[in-house]
């Protein structure tokens, strides 16, 4: 196979890669993926909230309303940048979440 034979190869399989990730079959998968994610951490932080810092039904719905208004603005804007509330969080308590939970921009 020649190396004009493999560029050709290369660039088709680019963009069936490009039409398959724009699919709408595609965005809602991977929409679901991102939401059972995200549930997943919910759970993870209510189980800490109950066990370790006691909190109950009152205080928990209040941590979970919270955070479903946090996540209006994602739906309402895709550009919405946590980094802003990642920053505000550092100046008030000296932990940037971000880079502590390993989630470093590129």
């Amino acid at each position: 196979m020649s190396w004009a034979d493999k560029a050709l190869r290369k660039n088709r399989l680019e963009k069936q890669i490009d039409n398959a990730m724009k699919d709408p079959r595609y965005k809602a998968a991977q929409q679901k993926h991102d939401m059972k994610v995200f549930c997943v951490y919910c759970l993870i932080s209510a189980d800490f909230l109950s066990r370790q810092e006691k909190y109950g039904p009152k205080r928990m719905e209040r941590f979970l309303d919270h955070v479903k208004e946090q996540m209006k603005y994602v739906a309402d804007d895709s550009e919405y940048d946590f980094g802003l509330l990642n920053e505000a969080l550092k100046d008030e308590t000296g932990i940037d979440v971000m880079e502590y939970m390993g989630f470093m921009e590129d």
